[in-house]
């Protein structure tokens, strides 16, 4: 599973790779907004 994040650069996550992260984070039962306001950086940084 984790072979997915080594093939791309470190540096730039791919709309695949955040797609992973939320459904992580929701695993993780983290609180809505707060997993909501992560996945939205992260996709302010990359776009």
């Amino acid at each position: 599973m984790g072979d997915k994040f080594e093939s791309s650069s470190p540096m730039k996550l791919t709309e695949q790779n955040v797609d992973l992260m939320e459904e992580l984070l929701l695993k993780c039962r983290m609180p809505y907004q707060m997993h909501h306001l992560l996945v939205f950086q992260v996709r302010q940084l990359n776009y």
